[in-house]
């Protein structure tokens, strides 16, 4: 005989939802005599009930499990009580109903069957189901769940439709002026020191640029290139043009003392000068 077990209530679970399933897994003690509850409210359809129920396990053995008591309440639970067995064997508990709609359908409870000892306590091994991958499908679409595994560790992978485009936010408010940045380096001048243009000479518009005179003007090139033998303005711009001759005519040499004027009085008359004694004037 069972040792009588004080419970606080019935072993409640619920049946599988869809199709046929494990219910759970559980460990009782083999002096033990424990009440099950079975729940298929969740599953039945509307003002559908359970005609009859039909309790079995498999794999008999010696003392072999004992199921007792199934009954039927509130026309959508199933009751039966568990008891003995023989210590350390597992059986499978087959819970077969049928209902008012001619439905069949069955469920597993997986039991084990611990120490044979008073104290030992009841166990309820319930799935333990974990989330995997996480998709985001297109907008629209429907939401998918799949559960793969086996009892009591599950995964379930999830594809969740990607809601529509919200609208636009209100524009923010204006951020505060950042600081100064530091002082950049001094750059290169932008041309070079004037020279004479010279043939066979490498000139470039990259700062700083190359600066010629030719024939009284004066030009910054502006097309990187090698010289020939003549001046090519067309790699040039002109910056300074030659003003144009004056009126007077003749020449005056610098070697000759100012020895070409005619009449030094009127020279001096014309630069404003006052008369001064010298010698031969």
């Amino acid at each position: 005989m069972p040792l009588a077990v004080n419970r606080n209530s019935d072993q409640y679970m619920w049946a599988s939802e869809v199709g046929g399933d494990d219910i759970g897994r559980v460990k009782q003690s083999a002096l033990e005599e424990v009440a099950y509850l079975v729940d298929y409210s969740r599953w039945l359809a509307v003002d559908e009930t359970i005609s009859s129920a039909v309790v079995t396990h498999s794999d008999a053995t010696t003392p072999d499990l004992v199921i007792s008591a199934d009954e039927l309440l509130d026309d959508n639970k199933v009751l039966f009580k568990v008891s003995e067995g023989r210590e350390g064997s597992r059986y499978e508990i087959r819970i077969e109903i049928t209902t008012s709609n001619g439905q069949v359908k069955i469920d597993t409870l997986r039991l084990s069957v611990g120490s044979a000892s008073p104290s030992a306590a009841f166990e309820s091994i319930w799935n333990e189901l974990s989330i995997g991958t996480v998709e985001t499908g297109a907008p629209g679409s429907l939401a998918e769940a799949e559960i793969t595994g086996d009892a009591p560790n599950q995964v379930l992978n999830l594809v969740l439709p990607s809601g529509p485009t919200g609208l636009q936010g209100d524009q923010g408010y204006q951020g505060d002026q950042g600081d100064p940045g530091p002082e950049g380096d001094v750059g290169p001048a932008a041309w070079g020191p004037v020279a004479a243009w010279a043939p066979a000479t490498d000139y470039t518009n990259v700062a700083p640029a190359d600066v010629v005179t030719n024939n009284g003007e004066t030009f910054v090139c502006h097309t990187p290139h090698t010289s020939g033998g003549a001046f090519d303005a067309s790699k040039f711009t002109k910056i300074a043009q030659k003003g144009a001759d004056g009126l007077g005519a003749g020449d005056m040499v610098g070697a000759n003392n100012l020895s070409e004027i005619t009449s030094a009085t009127t020279a001096r008359s014309n630069l404003g000068l006052v008369a001064v004694a010298s010698t031969g004037a």
